[in-house]
């Protein structure tokens, strides 16, 4: 497994997650799902715009719509809690980073692509399910992404994606796992690491 491979599932996953009442979360949810792909996308397929343009306002949408402290300790797992106040914080910040870092560079060579929302399904009174296909225009089968969504709050916040079955936050952790068990330096160790990556 290589830590930081992200294929176009991955990167699609990087979009969305979310919530509300369980009656009243149906349509509002889809339509969230709809409306953040669309203007994730538009950011993208901007000509106008620079990588680093694109990742200055790729961020301003991970940081209104994204659950990324929530992202930041599932994905770390056991050593979140090992971890001091200020190990988390910082790993917090450079994972926040580096996920837009990635997903900015990755982006932009995706063009002619639109999400359908398909399906809308409450899991819990907590968790909410959004049903998508990323249609793409060259002919190729569509792209099947499942959004999951906490209906504990307004406005939603994104937890985590599906693509085929593969939740992108459960992949990053279990490359961060890997990398973890691997070399010495704990939390610190790769908070650099994600900082090291994000400046390429």
């Amino acid at each position: 497994m290589r830590l930081f491979k992200l294929q176009l599932g991955p990167i699609l996953a990087l979009l969305l997650l979310v919530g509300g009442p369980a009656s009243a979360a149906g349509t509002q949810a889809g339509a969230f799902v709809k409306n953040l792909s669309d203007q994730v996308l538009a950011i993208f397929n901007d000509p106008r715009l620079s990588l680093a343009e694109q990742e200055q306002r790729m961020n301003a949408v991970a940081v209104r719509d994204f659950d990324v402290p929530y992202s930041a300790r599932f994905v770390l797992g056991p050593y979140w809690r090992s971890a001091t106040e200020n190990e988390r914080t910082e790993f917090t910040k450079a994972y926040e980073a580096y996920v837009v870092h990635v997903y900015a560079g990755k982006f932009r060579i995706y063009h002619d692509v639109e999400v359908a929302v398909i399906g809308e399904r409450q899991e819990s009174q907590t968790h909410m399910l959004v049903r998508t296909k990323i249609i793409r225009s060259d002919g190729r089968p569509p792209l099947d992404v499942d959004w999951h969504l906490a209906t504990t709050s307004q406005p939603y916040k994104i937890i985590d994606v599906n693509i085929g079955g593969i939740s992108q936050v459960v992949t990053f952790r279990e490359q961060f796992a890997v990398l973890m068990e691997r070399n010495p330096g704990g939390v610190a160790m790769l908070t650099e690491r994600l900082r090291e990556k994000t400046r390429e």
